[in-house]
């Protein structure tokens, strides 16, 4: 039984004020002490049983439903409302009401009304709980000293007097002004954040059972992070992460669900069918187009073309084209982007709670520095696990991160487990113009003109390699756009429609030595190519695991991090418009096998990617060990 209190409750007469009357009548019910109440409220009592009973019946049938939902969306769009700016204004105003006049003579016969209803609770088997709300900051900060530790020194002797009463004071969880419809009253949002909070500290209090807490919103638990420190917050989420594990332990079988944001940010068959192939997990690929592509024809043809994809290699997937298509409940989402707006609703973190548990494995390399806040991405704050992909990624996530990247586990990167297999048999179909032809792949990024992040070279160069292969029958070349540049291209107005595009991918096609290839399964080109030449972010690191040469074209907007400058350093490089300059650099590299940098470029990979190695097994492997090891 929850009591609603304010700080004032105790010291404030509410039988001086006719707008409280009825809630001292209802007290006056059901505590069946009507003699003891004043005549002036006695006299209303009495009219209100005996002279008005029979009408009040009649009143009260004469309410339909309708008159109901009329109230009840009247009340609901009052408590959606946001705080006005003016009221805020008035604050000292507000405040005063909040500081009622002390009745001394008056607070023991409200700490005996209380009294009387927490017997009335406890003879009828129900547990009372007496609770302080939030208050608006400016309130809050200003609020009587006095009057606030009188109302907790009360609370705090009933507890002690009524061991099955309990209090819990909330006026000091972190709030702002988004969470009130005026200065003393909570809007929705504030209402959910405070019954969150409520739920959190009943579990604290064994008042509910811990295992409660696996009920609460990560969107409650991610409010978490700017109020109190990383210690507490990671404190608080392995508690919540440890009893989510113990329920899903208990269960005959797990659910398991890799998210994908399309094909070609796909981890990997190895991982999925280590799941799949395990009799304790029952495994999907949730496949969705993402809310920012859903306008573009070609990205959703690309979308269904990597369905199929999945398919023909016998893979669980489930297409998601739409954000309202439910998604079933499942024990663990393996993430693979963290824009999780873009994701099918029932995965919003609103709509989750911490029954489901969510790791997280990159869709790329990071190499940009652009993104300064790149590990506060909300999915990073409530992660049971992180498989990071190299030792840098994980320590600069532990210095960047705002929580503490303390869920961090240093895996390797699942998409190359192929490249760094030995036994590999993957194999190409290129199209040769001469049989002794370098096959080259050449992979554009899609930030065109992308506020913020410029690093594609593709508006500057797109003509000017499609005349060089045509022209160059000693190069065989496969197109490999990101799979952002099949709308960027036409949204960014380099191309007029999405059938000009269209058609300048198919020319590519229609040469005796090139191709366009999109979607996820591209280890078989990588390991048949003989080098790249692109300005694609993670494909900086991902082609390394070749140990074939690559070619990055430059541009001045570009920004790397610490660790993508070290790669960039042992990378042959040129600007992405100087035309001369490239076609030199691919006949030096690519058609006379020129390779400088090899050595370097190996000093770094046992640096930094050498993860097989490190581990002594696949990043697929490791992530599905340490998965079921944490289950079992």
């Amino acid at each position: 039984m929850i009591i609603g209190l304010a700080p004032y409750s105790f010291r404030y007469d509410n039988l001086k004020a006719f707008t409280v009357y009825p809630r001292m009548l209802q007290f006056s019910w059901i505590l069946k002490n009507f003699d003891e109440l004043p005549p002036h409220v006695k006299l209303i009592d009495s009219f209100i049983k005996d002279e008005l009973k029979d009408e009040l019946k009649d009143e009260l049938k004469k309410i339909t439903a309708e008159h109901a939902d009329l109230d009840y969306l009247g009340t609901k769009n009052y408590f959606h409302r946001d705080i006005p700016a003016s009221e805020i204004s008035k604050w000292q105003k507000e405040l005063k009401n909040q500081n009622k006049k002390f009745y001394p003579e008056t607070i023991q016969e409200n700490v005996g009304i209380l009294e009387q209803y927490i017997q009335l609770c406890l003879e009828n088997g129900a547990k009372p709980i007496a609770v302080i709300f939030p208050f608006a900051p400016i309130i809050h900060d200003n609020y009587d000293p006095t009057m606030l530790e009188n109302c907790r020194k009360i609370l705090r002797y009933l507890a002690g007097k009524y061991a099955d009463f309990h209090a819990i004071d909330l006026f000091d969880v972190p709030t702002d002004y988004t969470c009130f419809y005026n200065l003393s009253h909570l809007n929705l949002k504030g209402s959910y954040f405070s019954s969150m909070s409520l739920i959190y500290r009943l579990c604290e209090d064994n008042i509910l059972p811990p295992e409660t807490l696996c009920k609460l919103s990560y969107l409650y638990i991610l409010q978490l992070v700017d109020s109190v420190s990383k210690e507490e917050y990671k404190a608080l989420t392995q508690k919540i992460f440890q009893l989510s594990v113990a329920q899903i332990r208990r269960k005959k079988k797990i659910k398991l669900a890799f998210v994908v944001r399309g094909s070609a940010e796909w981890c990997g068959d190895e991982l999925y069918n280590l799941f799949a192939n395990d009799e304790r997990f029952e495994t999907t690929i949730i496949n969705y187009l993402p809310a920012d592509r859903m306008h573009s024809e070609l990205c959703a043809d690309e979308f269904w073309h990597g369905i199929e994809q999945f398919k023909k290699r016998g893979l669980n997937v489930v297409a998601y084209d739409k954000l309202e298509k439910p998604v079933p409940k499942q024990d663990i989402l393996i993430c693979l982007s963290p824009y999780l707006h873009a994701m099918p609703k029932d995965i919003w973190i609103a709509n989750l709670t911490a029954e489901t548990l969510l790791a997280y494995i990159p869709y790329g390399f990071y190499g940009t520095a652009i993104w300064d806040e790149k590990f506060d991405f909300p999915i990073f704050q409530i992660l049971w696990k992180y498989f990071f992909e190299t030792p840098y990624t994980l320590e600069d996530g532990k210095k960047s991160s705002a929580a503490g990247m303390h869920n961090g586990v240093l895996s390797g990167y699942p998409k190359m487990d192929d490249l760094t297999d030995e036994k590999n048999n993957l194999s190409y179909d290129w199209k040769m113009a001469r049989p002794d032809a370098k096959k080259i792949i050449w992979a554009p990024h899609w930030t065109v003109c992308n506020e913020g992040m410029k690093y594609s070279t593709f508006h500057l160069n797109y003509e000017f390699m499609y005349e060089y292969v045509k022209n160059h029958p000693e190069i065989s070349l496969v197109l490999k756009p990101h799979p952002n540049l099949l709308y960027s291209a036409v949204d960014n107005k380099l191309f007029p429609t999405t059938e000009a595009f269209e058609e300048y991918l198919q020319k590519w096609d229609d040469l005796p030595n090139g191709k366009v290839e999109t979607g996820a399964y591209y280890h078989n080109i990588f390991a048949t190519s003989d080098g790249m030449i692109e300005d694609s972010i993670s494909f900086i690191t991902e082609y390394q695991y070749t140990h074939k040469p690559m070619i990055f074209l430059t541009r001045d907007t570009q920004q790397f991090t610490k660790y993508a400058q070290e790669l960039m350093d042992v990378t042959y490089r040129v600007d992405g418009q100087d035309f001369d300059a490239i076609a030199d650099m691919m006949q030096k590299v690519f058609i006379e096998g020129r390779d400088e940098l090899f050595a370097e470029r190996m000093k770094f990979f046992d640096k930094y990617l050498n993860y097989r190695k490190a581990n002594g097994m696949s990043a697929s492997e490791y992530i599905y060990k340490y998965i079921c090891q944490e289950l079992t």
